[in-house]
């Protein structure tokens, strides 16, 4: 079973159209959907193995953050994203019903979003240490232990944020529409009559809203057709490519390698890791609004690249390069790039 669980100020939901063609009829109230203020979300997955104990102690976890976050109340919400080896849809509304019953012992309000239907859901996160975690918890954890509570490993961790991050947050955007005539018009004012992909592109833009009300059609395709699949044992984001899927991008490799050397240009190669603290990479990391993987190796700390140019201009900087050599030209196709995305930012490929 795997639970991401979301201290929000709130968080509002409404069932769209059935997602599992097996999904019971809504009733008036369900239709509505629901919104909680001050509440713990509970996103959960149920698995393939997940007994009634399984459900039963995610309960005894989620109690235990629960209490720490003093939240208000609790929502426990179906979220089948979390895990690629689900539980057949009758065992997950079973162990989805346990699992609510379970955290009612300690918030008898809790409320629980339909299960088997596409959803719309919108929510505001908080910011402290705990509100966001992460949690695992299998049947061999559990077996045998009659209910009791036991301590699982959870992952806290002090995420690196660059101060461009922190920056971009506190930013309040403003939105323009620059016409090829070069009249600048607010986004707001727009007169999108002519041009409606233009209004779900500004749209999309200004409403900073990256959930999506049914899985995109290549999330399937990708499975279906041998090309890559997430990796539960990796973070998300990071997927696991299969013969097809590897065929393709060589291929693609061996297209771009030829263009490049066509172009006159030789190939170079650079770590995936870099120091924090080295002083050409300091001041551009903080300029750069994103998350990052941290490695720490004794007292110093590495981030594993993502995807720029600044291992070549520190390759070439060191390079004796004479006038005869000019234009240089280099490349590199990186196979790993990373950047540690939040929940919602990714989806598939």
């Amino acid at each position: 079973m795997k639970l991401l669980e979301l201290h929000c100020d709130y968080v509002k939901y409404k069932p769209l159209k059935k997602a599992l063609k097996s999904a019971p009829e809504l009733s008036a109230a369900e239709k509505e959907g629901g919104k909680y203020e001050d509440c713990l979300v509970i996103f959960a997955s149920f698995e393939k193995g997940d007994t009634d104990e399984v459900a039963a102690q995610a309960a005894l976890e989620v109690k235990k953050n629960f209490g720490e976050v003093k939240a208000k109340t609790v929502l426990v919400y179906p979220y089948a994203h979390l895990s690629s080896d689900l539980a057949s849809p009758d065992d997950a509304t079973r162990l989805l019903n346990k699992f609510h019953a379970e955290v009612r012992k300690f918030c008898p309000e809790a409320g629980k979003s339909v299960f088997g239907y596409y959803k719309e859901f919108e929510l505001k996160c908080k910011g402290h240490p705990l509100a966001e975690l992460s949690k695992s918890i299998r049947a061999a954890d559990v077996e045998g232990l009659g209910g009791r509570e036991v301590k699982l490993k959870e992952c806290v961790e002090e995420m690196v944020v660059s101060d461009s991050l922190k920056a971009e947050e506190k930013v309040k955007p403003r939105y323009y529409i620059l016409s090829p005539d070069g009249s600048l018009v607010p986004a707001k004012e727009f007169n999108y009559s002519k041009n409606k992909d233009l209004a779900k592109f500004a749209g999309y833009e200004t409403s900073k809203n990256r959930c999506y009300a049914q899985e995109p059609p290549h999330i399937a395709l990708m499975k279906e057709h041998g090309i890559a699949d997430y990796e539960p044992a990796s973070d998300s984001g990071n997927l696991r490519w299969m013969p097809n899927g590897v065929l393709i991008k060589k291929s693609l490799e061996d297209a771009i390698n030829a263009l490049c050397v066509g172009y006159g240009a030789m190939q170079v190669e650079t770590p995936i890791m870099y120091d924090f603290e080295h002083p050409a990479l300091k001041s551009y990391l903080n300029r750069f609004p994103a998350r990052q993987y941290v490695v720490q190796s004794d007292e110093k700390k590495y981030f594993l690249r993502f995807a720029a140019c600044f291992g070549q201009f520190l390759l070439n900087h060191d390079m004796v390069i004479s006038y005869k050599n000019l234009p240089l030209k280099t490349y590199e196709l990186t196979h790993y790039s990373f950047r540690r995305e939040q929940h919602g930012e990714l989806c598939g490929l």
